[in-house]
């Protein structure tokens, strides 16, 4: 049998990322401004923190700087 209609609760708020965390790290996750990225990954970024699944690197990625040089050196065989 399937369920039908309305849920029988619904959220009166919204979920809040600082109601009962208020360390400073969570507090610097949330103020921190999202850069350099491209839309979809600051979406998710944004989604993340927005949620408290924003866990921060220890270390900076250099995924994107490699995958252009990539790009960059296989558009040279190309021409």
């Amino acid at each position: 049998m399937r369920k039908t209609g309305p849920p029988k609760y619904q959220n009166k708020k919204g979920f809040k990322n600082v109601y009962h965390d208020t360390s400073k790290q969570t507090a610097k996750i949330v103020n921190t401004e999202v850069s350099g990225v491209c839309k979809r990954c600051k979406d998710v970024i944004d989604w993340k923190i927005k949620y408290k699944k924003y866990k921060p690197l220890t270390q900076p990625r250099t995924w994107q700087a490699l995958f252009v040089l990539f790009l960059v050196s296989h558009q040279m065989f190309f021409i």
